[in-house]
């Protein structure tokens, strides 16, 4: 009894912990192409999204987004195998960023860093892309 009371307690913490933003992520974000600045002007949004094997779609969801009128589509790659990296384009507003951290366990938190690091002063819109839903 004793034992999965400490399990509960445990899973409810770290869900805190989570919801707060105070998880540390045990794995590196890399940084693969585009600004790593986060966003001055206070009217200005940022897309932030994680993908997975979105390579036939990732060029048609940045466009979407920057005609919308977003200042910068930050995109974090979450393993793909089917050249989603090579498919993005080098353009000076996206952000290409990696990583091999589970996304069922770290989603919240991976995207709570991405706007945390990157809309600065701005806001963000977090948006689903590809697979990561």
């Amino acid at each position: 009894m004793g034992l999965n009371r400490t399990v509960r307690t445990m899973r409810r913490r770290l869900r805190f912990a989570s919801q707060t933003g105070r998880v540390r992520l045990p794995g590196a974000v890399r940084h693969l192409h585009g600004p790593t600045a986060p966003l001055t002007e206070p009217d200005a949004c940022v897309a932030v999204t994680i993908m997975r094997d979105a390579g036939p779609w990732v060029e048609t969801f940045i466009e979407h987004y920057l005609r919308l009128g977003v200042a910068r589509v930050v995109l974090l790659d979450n393993g793909s195998t089917d050249g989603t990296l090579a498919a993005v384009p080098r353009r000076p507003d996206v952000t290409l960023l990696a990583t091999a951290l589970r996304f069922d366990r770290y989603k919240q938190a991976l995207v709570r860093r991405l706007v945390r690091c990157h809309a600065g002063a701005g806001w963000a819109l977090c948006v689903p892309a590809g697979q990561a839903v």
